[in-house]
């Protein structure tokens, strides 16, 4: 297939079995690959989608120029779109995230103004608005609002899940940051199915099940209020996990397969092993592996993993 953009390639990820993970009696597990995208995650795909919205609905002209608070992964998605459509982009993230997500950013041809991590996603959203009241012709997607976010998890994402794994999967577990990729699946696999077990994933410090905002290392999920396109009533349980297991399995997924991803990805994994060991054999489970192991090689975690000698602690 022959193409002009990066952009072009989004979607379409393998999907991979990762049932070794899983204790003996326990459901299937499979993962779809989203660091597989041009970008290296699964914020290519709302990147992209909240894009073509902007420009379908004449809120995004040629002209103007893309700014949005992030963890960094929707920014380096938003970064490449912007570039393949000639446009400019500027990006407000948490102090705490990688050198290596803010460097990707800037690669596609992002701009990036760091804000206090005690500030959290709210503080990057404040200064996304002051940054565009002194500014004209800046159009913010809103990532943690905009329809166009869970609506291709929708019918994009949860469309190949079912042809990849050529059934309704008895259950998921996804990671929630905006919430939209968890809400747009969710919705598609409850419309098909009422026995199909949807867990949302959040870190320890999140505040999805009801605990106490605190501090978390693990990147790109979480929050500490609830977005609006997260939608919880689709949840039948949420998965809080903390760093230590989520860089754990990260671990664990190096050494028995090669693969190396972000905490996030193993977060998603260890919640989609307690929802295998829950439902038992014959049945079959889904998550997704949001982006890379390099993306994070600074940290402290991958620093000791890369040398064999992890701890368990987090940095």
């Amino acid at each position: 297939m022959k193409a002009k953009y990066p952009i072009d390639f989004i979607g379409n990820t393998p999907m991979m079995e990762i049932s070794e993970l899983v204790p003996d009696g326990g459901a299937q597990l499979f993962a779809k690959l989203e660091f597989t995208n041009p970008g290296g995650s699964i914020k290519d795909r709302p990147a992209l989608a909240m894009v073509l919205d902007g420009f379908e609905r004449g809120l995004l002209k040629p002209e103007m120029e893309i700014v949005e608070p992030t963890a960094g992964n929707t920014g380096i998605g938003l970064a490449l779109v912007a570039k393949a459509y000639g446009l400019t982009s500027m990006f407000f993230v948490p102090e705490r995230m990688s050198q290596e997500k803010i460097q990707a950013i800037q690669i596609c041809g992002g701009r990036v103004e760091l804000v206090p991590t005690e500030l959290g996603m709210t503080g990057c959203i404040e200064a996304c608005e002051d940054y565009m009241k002194q500014r004209e012709g800046c159009y913010m997607p809103q990532q943690f609002e905009n329809p166009a976010n869970p609506r291709q998890a929708e019918t994009i994402l949860a469309a190949e899940i079912e042809r990849d794994l050529g059934q309704i999967p008895d259950g998921i577990a996804i990671g929630a940051g905006t919430g939209g990729t968890f809400t747009g699946v969710a919705r598609y696999m409850k419309a098909r199915s009422t026995n199909t077990r949807c867990v949302v994933v959040e870190p320890v410090g999140s505040i999805f099940g009801g605990g106490p905002k605190g501090d978390y290392r693990t990147e790109g999920i979480g929050n500490s209020y609830i977005p609006g396109n997260l939608e919880l009533s689709l949840a039948d349980d949420i998965a809080t996990i903390p760093d230590r297991a989520s860089f754990g399995m990260c671990a664990a997924m190096r050494q028995l397969y090669g693969l190396g991803v972000g905490g996030s990805s193993g977060a998603n994994v260890a919640a989609a092993v307690q929802l295998c060991k829950r439902l038992g054999k014959g049945k079959k489970v889904v998550t997704v592996l949001c982006d890379g192991m390099e993306r994070y090689r600074s940290k402290k975690w991958v620093q000791e993993l890369l040398k064999g000698d992890y701890d368990g602690s987090v940095d």
